[in-house]
């Protein structure tokens, strides 16, 4: 149905129903609202509609087919319409923002061929209009303009001046005589001009009504929108203020009608905000500067807790202040679309969760094709459908005609069918070094300093990025004024810093390549407001290349040849002589080069030779490894000394290793055939499987997972015989005794031991027949039906040899099982963890869950190496085995966790140290209770699988964990107050300064050398991550697939992320038990 004929519908079915509740902006503490009824709209446009084109004596429109601009400041409610009224006189409307620069509306006007213009709002709208007269003169001087004055408010609305006054009824005007033809233009309306000059959008009357059906304006059902923060010329101003009302029939909430000629008022995120909860909005769609101002008034926080939702759209929201808002309760959701194709984003009214709201799901009805780019990002491209049609096409795709959005996308790591736009293909910067760096994450991150009004990041063709700012005005620094430049680059380093925790290592902005904007040329912006990246890079070419000439001339003249050699007695005078040059002093080769005149510029050019000299190097094993060096490796390597130790190290470690590599596969090779020797054929069952009572045995259940396990197994109805077998303690506690405090320890009801059907044995499961008599063993044998096989060493400093008695323990539980008449029928289990995978090299993708099949993989650490020997063993028994690999376990019910673990430690340290390690990358950590649900998913399943995975399928952050854990430890500790997080490098560097500190204050320094492994995974992420830490595993650490694992567990399937309720749960457990003190 077209807009004309829903108008019409409204009017005949609810003429007195609310169109548009008008809100004073003059008086918002005292003054009364206003009403616009439907009828009082449908008269407005007919008014119009009758000026605009005046019938002639036969009630025809005298001159249709016209293009007439808007050029006017002037309220929405008179805006829009006139927007209805030219479409209902059969012209065309071209709402144009007076934010365009002159060439810009003169470009609109020739490129539409338009010759009339209503004009109105004040003397800036008349001066844009002067001046684009003389540029249309200047290019197309035969081109004359009509201009039409803005109807008074009182004649399109009169019941708003005079409500006793008798209003006489409006002589109706004719629809259109194209009305249903589809492909009759209504409208055009501008793009933002980001990139180039506005191009004028063609909308046909099948835009319009399509419009009726994208998921904003469809599924607005909330009783009062505030609509008055989008301008009424934006794609999103015409669908909120018209499509969305006339469709629902829901009222919308404007500024009310100002002086006529006067322009209209400035809305600002306090005035809106303010007669949002004056006049009770339950919902608004703003755009994102809006509701970054909103996030920081608390007041208004609580108010938009009430709202059906809060949607922001016309750019993206930063990330911080959607999680602020999310956190606080705040629905807020992400509306993407585009002039050319509307919007397809899904709107949802239940409260999106921290890791959902900054997505969004693309709906059916808009068809539509995902391109995948080389760096694993999606560019959106719409399709045509029976029913819809974008305005344009501009690309020719396998599945028919297109729009390429040119906008680039993520997509979501668990929810396949959600995305997030990241950037634009033609944004993209490729540096000298071949590496692409993405500007829209960073540029946006930038933004949200106080300290400047926009970000454009720059580099194309050099070999680092830097970033063009444009100072807020308290802080303008004249071009020249060296002092005053050094002084705003200090002010703006600590965001800056926050930045680059967020970026790639080559996407680092480095304090001399930051380029401030002169007061007198500020940056081109779209009329929405966005920076147009182009232009103002077009605008400070010179003040770009006059940067980086600087940091060429600090170069200076490179008197150090490349090394003869690639070992370290020939680096070290090489880099030795590299380092002197650039600071222009001796420099003690043992000591800190920055304590001796380095500076951040330094590293920048340390960092620049040294890969020159490894690209240019004629050994390929030296080339190969140039693009693997870190932008702070200078910060990470701090002495001449260290540095060249670690440039030998990159390359020699390779053919150390490989011979070393060899060595350790061929022991577990002959492990595996040693534990496969004489392995029993496995016994036909006489259970049946299905429906059966099930009685199972595990092992280890003294351990977190192994007491949540226990727990579950001895409360469900399924299981009628548990066996738990544990080890005699050191201390010769039974495992009885130790199962009871480990229950106490993590809030269980230790009651749960004392029922029938549960066994608490010791066992020695290194010796014949499990030490049981024969009696209990030929019992358990004849009786099992599942074996969870969970007792392990986790000890990551033991080499292989230690782990043969676990090894040995495995074949003598694989005896019991085989042993059984049914053991065909037997599910056996065996926990491992991702710390089978040390040798793994591909921290981008997920490990599949499937059995290992290089034991290289596994080369690294005894513990892995052992887990490799296992996972081949179980394959050659016959029996029904699931290996089972663990994520990182987090704490259970009452947050126990621990105080063994690396995470407490690396807290309790943090309290010594003062501060707490920051680091890009996600953590994918399962509550224990959660993941003994899981494994008894994989236990009880019909289709038992070989290989599964329990890892965190919503991870977040490891920085919310940390922040989340810096609101929690004050209340703990008096150590734990205003901890403030630092990158991990210095956190480590401050841990290794204490190494003869006190050990049980600072329990780290026991795994010093496992947070080693951790700075090489940091600092791989910084380098090479992709575009967004939210692919990545924090310090590197291996990320697994859990697809299998989530269609045998619901569980695991529908798991919530990490929220702030779990960090306060550990850190109040650590502080309950004394650790944290």
């Amino acid at each position: 149905m077209s807009l004309g004929r829903l108008l019409a519908a409204r009017v005949n079915a609810d003429p007195h129903g609310t169109y548009s509740l008008l809100v004073p902006f003059s008086d918002l503490e005292n003054g009364t609202p206003r009403s616009i009824e439907w009828i009082h709209l449908k008269r407005a446009v007919t008014y119009a509609a009758h000026v605009l084109n005046p019938l002639d004596e036969n009630a025809v429109p005298s001159n249709s087919g016209r293009v007439i601009a808007i050029l006017a400041a002037i309220d929405s409610l008179v805006y829009q319409t006139l927007t209805l009224a030219i479409m209902q006189s059969g012209n065309i409307v071209l709402p144009i923002s007076q934010r365009n620069s002159p060439a810009a509306v003169a470009n609109l006007l020739l490129k539409t061929n338009c010759h009339d213009v209503i004009v109105g709002g004040g003397s800036a709208v008349h001066s844009l209009l002067e001046e684009t007269g003389a540029q249309m003169t200047h290019d197309a001087p035969s081109h004359h303009l009509n201009i039409i004055p803005v109807p008074a408010a009182a004649e399109l609305y009169p019941h708003l001046g005079n409500t006793t006054k008798n209003i006489e009824p409006m002589k109706d005007y004719p629809p259109p005589a194209n009305t249903d033809d589809l492909d009759a233009l209504r409208c055009y309306i501008h793009s933002s001009g980001t990139t180039s000059l506005p191009k004028p959008i063609p909308i046909t009357e099948r835009y319009l009504r399509y419009s009726t059906q994208i998921p904003c304006v469809r599924d607005n059902i909330s009783p009062l929108l505030a609509a008055m923060a989008m301008p009424p010329f934006h794609v999103l101003g015409v669908l909120i203020q018209i499509v969305t009302p006339l469709l629902t029939g829901k009222p919308i909430m404007l500024w009310d009608i100002g002086e006529d000629g006067e322009p209209a008022p400035l809305a600002t995120p306090e005035t809106t905000m303010q007669a949002m909860r004056r006049f009770g909005a339950t919902s608004v769609l703003a755009v994102p500067a809006f509701l970054v101002a909103w996030s920081r008034d608390e007041q208004a926080i609580e108010f938009m807790k009430l709202m059906d939702y809060v949607l922001t759209g016309g750019g993206p929201l930063p990330e911080e202040i959607g999680d602020r808002l999310v956190k606080r309760g705040v629905n807020v959701a992400q509306v993407y679309g585009g002039t050319e194709f509307l919007s397809g984003t899904e709107i949802k009214r239940v409260n999106r969760t921290l890791d959902e709201w900054g997505w969004f799901e693309w709906v059916d009805e808009f068809p539509a094709r995902w391109e995948e780019q080389d760096n694993g990002l999606f560019e959106l491209q719409v399709l045509q459908s029976k029913d819809f049609r974008p305005a344009l096409f501009n690309a020719e795709t396998p599945d028919g005609p297109a729009y390429a959005t040119n906008d680039l996308f993520m997509r979501h790591p668990t929810k396949s069918h959600m995305y997030k736009m990241v950037g634009r293909l033609d944004d993209q910067i490729t540096l000298a070094t071949g590496e692409k760096v993405n500007p829209g994450p960073i540029e946006l991150a930038m933004a949200e300093s106080p300290l400047i009004t926009g970000a454009v990041l720059v580099g194309r063709a050099k070999n680092q990025v830097g970033i063009l700012v444009q100072t807020s005005q308290e802080h303008d620094v004249e071009p020249g004024d060296s002092e005053a430049l050094a002084r705003f680059r200090n002010l703006l380093w600590p965001h800056v810093e926050k930045v680059n925790a967020l970026s790639a290592g080559f996407a680092m902005v480095f304090k001399e390549t930051i380029i401030l904007s002169a007061p007198n040329k500020p940056f081109a912006k779209t009329p929405k407001g966005t920076v147009q990246r182009k232009r103002t890079e077009e605008l400070y070419t010179a003040e770009i290349e006059d940067a980086y000439a600087k940091i060429e001339e600090a170069k200076g003249t490179n008197t150090a040849s490349i090394p003869e050699a690639w070992t370290f007695d020939i680096l070290e005078p090489w880099v030795l002589q590299v380092v002197e040059e650039l600071v222009q002093r001796p420099v003690d080769p043992a000591k800190d080069m920055f304590d001796q005149g380095a500076d951040s510029l330094t590293a920048t050019l340390l960092r620049l030779r040294c890969i020159n000299a490894m690209q240019q190097f004629p050994d390929h094993a030296v080339s190969s490894k140039a693009r693997s060096i870190d932008s702070n490796i200078a910060f990470t390597h701090p002495s001449v000394s260290s540095l060249a130790e670690y440039l030998a190290s990159i390359v020699s470690a390779d053919s150390n290793l490989n011979s070393e590599k060899e060595g350790h596969t061929e022991r577990m090779k002959s492990l595996v055939e040693q534990y496969t020797a004489n392995l029993p054929n496995v016994q036909s069952s006489s259970i049946p499987i299905q429906n059966r009572k099930e009685s199972v045995l595990i092992t280890g259940t003294t351990g977190a997972l192994g007491s949540a396990l226990l727990k579950q197994v001895i409360e469900s109805d399924r299981f009628e015989h548990v066996w738990a077998l544990n080890r005699r303690g050191s201390r010769g506690r039974s495992g009885t005794e130790r199962q009871k405090a480990s229950f106490i320890d993590k809030g269980i009801d230790t009651s749960l031991l004392q029922r029938k059907k549960v066994r608490m044995i010791d066992v020695d499961t290194s010796a014949y027949h499990l030490g049981l008599s024969l009696a209990e063993y030929e019992q358990i044998s004849g009786l099992v039906t599942i074996i969870i096989h969970n007792a392990w060493r986790l000890d990551f400093n033991l080499t292989l040899q230690s782990f043969e008695p676990q090894i040995k323990a495995t074949r003598n539980l694989i005896d019991l099982a085989l042993s059984s008449p049914n053991a065909s029928s037997i599910r056996f289990l065996f926990t491992s963890s991702v710390g089978v995978f040390s040798g793994w090299d591909h921290p981008s993708d997920p490990v599949p869950e499937e059995p290992i099949g290089d034991p290289q993989v596994s080369v690294g650490t005894g513990y892995g190496e052992s887990k490799y020997i296992l996972d081949r063993v179980r394959g050659q028994t016959g029996l029904s085995t699931t290996s089972i690999r663990l994520g990182q376990l987090s704490g259970s019910v009452n947050g126990a966790w621990s105080t063994s673990g690396w995470f407490p430690i690396l807290l309790k340290s943090s309290l010594a140290l003062r501060c707490l390690p920051d680091s890009p990358g996600i953590v994918s950590w399962i509550p224990v209770d959660v993941a003994a649900t899981a494994v008894l998913d994989a236990a009880l399943t019909e289709t038992p699988q070989s290989v599964l995975h329990i890892y965190h399928p919503r991870p977040i952050s490891w920085k919310k964990i940390l922040e989340e854990a810096a609101t929690a430890l004050p209340s703990v500790s008096a150590k734990g107050s205003a901890l403030p997080l630092i990158p991990f490098p210095e956190w480590l560097a401050r841990l290794e300064e204490k190494k003869a500190g006190d050990f049980e204050k600072i329990p780290a320094l026991k795994l010093l050398s496992f947070y080693h492994t951790f700075a090489a995974g940091d600092a791989t992420n910084r380098a090479l991550r992709p575009k967004s830490a939210s692919e990545r595993e924090a310090f590197g650490l291996v990320k697994l697939s859990t697809k299998k694992m989530c269609r045998v567990s619901p569980t695991l399937a529908g798991l919530e992320p990490l929220k702030a309720e779990d960090v306060h749960s550990w850190v109040g457990y650590w502080g309950s038990i004394g650790f944290l003190a």
